[in-house]
């Protein structure tokens, strides 16, 4: 259904063969207001980026870690395909779980009075439902749950979050691809 792991910044259910090593190079782009002088978001304030390795254990089964520059988070993964999609539809879609954890790298004094590691540590799960269509239109829906165990003032512990995303082919080397998230506001939690 998608050609990798990762479309724009989710998961898909892809998981390469048994054995394979699957490096990512991740960029976000800051504002690119500035023009030139930062390359059009490329070198902003808010640019980001991740380097990451991933690597299939089984068929089904991949575990990998990443570095990411804000923070210097370093995430651990694990990405498991319950159910793949048959060509003759006996089992309509494809169903997958990704789950990552990270450690916030920066110096313990941003953590403030009493601090543990623990607080460093965050959390997140994916449940990804994903169908190919069409040899042109691959979607997935998401749900997400995210868990910060240290966060400022103000800001949750934990999000529930849903999404979508998918790909629109239009020649075998081309496509259009799209992605919606959006963070529910659940008080009780």
């Amino acid at each position: 259904p998608f050609e990798s792991g990762v479309l724009i910044d989710n998961q898909t259910g892809v998981i390469p063969t048994k054995g394979t090593l699957e490096m990512l190079i991740q960029h976000r782009f800051g504002q690119m207001n500035n023009g030139i002088s930062d390359l059009w978001g490329i070198y902003a304030p808010g640019a980001n980026i991740r380097i990451g390795f991933n690597y299939s254990i089984l068929d089904n089964l991949a575990v990998g870690y990443g570095l990411t520059k804000k923070n210097m988070y370093s995430d651990f993964n694990v990405k498991w395909s319950i159910l793949e999609q048959t060509r003759k539809n006996t089992i309509p879609v494809a169903v997958t779980v990704y789950a990552n954890m990270a450690i916030d790298g920066r110096n313990e004094d941003v953590f403030g009075e009493g601090y543990k590691f623990t607080n460093r540590m965050s959390y997140f799960s994916q449940l990804i439902v994903g169908r190919k269509f069409a040899d042109w239109l691959s979607m997935n829906v998401t749900g997400s749950f995210t868990h910060y165990n240290k966060v400022p003032q103000g800001y949750d512990h934990d999000v529930i979050g849903l999404g979508f995303n998918g790909q629109i082919k239009f020649s075998p080397q081309s496509s259009i691809q799209f992605q919606y998230d959006s963070p529910l506001k659940i008080q009780s939690i």
